[in-house]
């Protein structure tokens, strides 16, 4: 027999806090993306899709991007998405939406394995047949803790966490009044990351698809803060050195277009943290990556 409080508790989390998103990852940014795109987009003609991880979601300026396309554009972009998981999407979200052109603006750290998982068929399942099926897969234990950490975080929007979706799927994060942290802003040690030459493998992956399907790709390397650039002692320049290169490498088998921005030209004043853009500076960094894809 089920007790009481097994039955009175995710009652409660329901009625104050609202459903979570579907279980399709373990990442709540991941699944509240899918579930917003399943609510707005299912049957929207898309243009331009932009997808990888808080580099395309919150560095991306949608207000530019929308007006250059004509509405026609989709951030599909979440926390931590690496460059393989950005492979199986396009692929799933090119059979639905045939974009003629696909983003990624990305990071460094973007080419590191993650411990994400993510159900491709049940995403697919999802958003474009039988949706109701998803909510088979959530517990108790999920309902719990995401529906209280989704009603805040899609409110939030003075945090990296933010989830507040505009209208195409970005969240471009104020800088007035937003809780800068210290430590983002100092930025990480790049050469403690462990990149996987996996990741690589799925970028020529996605430069292969592209031009298989007739996609113009656009890749982006995101840049850093000026200070912190500046900072960087010369193991670490050869490693994002050797990184670019890769890149560029990959890409240029097929004339596909690589944006590498002067790292020095980004002054700190357009930072929230030491790779994320306030959404002034997002603007400007979208406006001058535009002018090169033109």
């Amino acid at each position: 027999m089920i007790s009481l409080p097994f039955i009175i508790v995710p009652i409660i989390f329901i009625v104050r806090f609202g459903y979570p998103p579907p279980k399709l990852s373990s990442s709540l940014s991941f699944n509240a993306k899918i579930l917003f795109i399943k609510e707005n987009h299912l049957q929207s003609e898309i243009d331009v899709l932009a997808i990888g991880s808080s580099m395309s979601l919150n560095n991306l300026h949608t207000e530019t991007l929308k007006n250059k396309f004509d509405n026609k554009f989709l951030n599909i972009s979440s926390w931590g998405q690496n460059i393989e998981e950005d492979f199986r999407l396009i692929k799933i979200f090119d059979s639905h939406y045939k974009p003629r052109i696909i983003i990624i603006n990305s990071g460094y750290m973007d080419f590191k394995n993650n411990s994400k998982s993510i159900d491709y068929n049940l995403v697919e399942n999802y958003l474009f047949e039988n949706g109701n099926l998803v909510y088979r897969n959530i517990n108790l234990k999920y309902l719990i803790k995401e529906s209280k950490d989704y009603f805040l975080k899609k409110k939030d929007t003075l945090n990296y966490t933010s989830l507040t979706f505009d209208d195409c799927g970005g969240i471009n994060l104020q800088k007035s009044n937003f809780n800068i942290d210290p430590k983002r802003w100092e930025g990480i040690d790049i050469k403690n990351l462990q990149l996987n030459i996996n990741q690589y493998n799925y970028l020529d992956s996605i430069s292969q698809y592209c031009m298989k399907k007739n996609i113009k790709l656009v890749f982006i390397q995101n840049p850093f803060r000026k200070n912190y650039y500046l900072n960087l002692d010369d193991q670490a320049l050869n490693l994002l050195g050797t990184h670019i290169n890769k890149i560029k490498s990959i890409l240029n088998k097929r004339n596909q277009l690589f944006i590498n921005p002067k790292f020095t030209f980004w002054e700190d004043s357009l930072f929230i943290d030491y790779s994320h853009f306030s959404k002034e500076g997002s603007k400007y960094y979208t406006e001058y990556c535009l002018n090169k894809i033109n």
